[in-house]
């Protein structure tokens, strides 16, 4: 099932801890190990922000 989040980075301008929200939702869902057939995708117009979002992840 696809959830598709347009205009990204307007969202996260309005709520800055989007993306560390989503990335720990993603993170719950994984380590249960069910089976799970969603797929998220976000697009967005401002490149700066699409371009990290797709670069490789940085290590916390």
């Amino acid at each position: 099932m696809p959830v598709v989040l347009d205009e990204f980075p307007d969202l996260v301008r309005q709520s800055p801890e989007l993306p560390s929200v989503i990335h720990s939702a993603y993170r719950r869902l994984r380590d249960t190990g069910r089976d799970n057939r969603t797929r998220l995708l976000l697009s967005g117009s401002s490149l700066p922000v699409m371009h990290r979002l797709s670069g490789p992840a940085s290590s916390a």
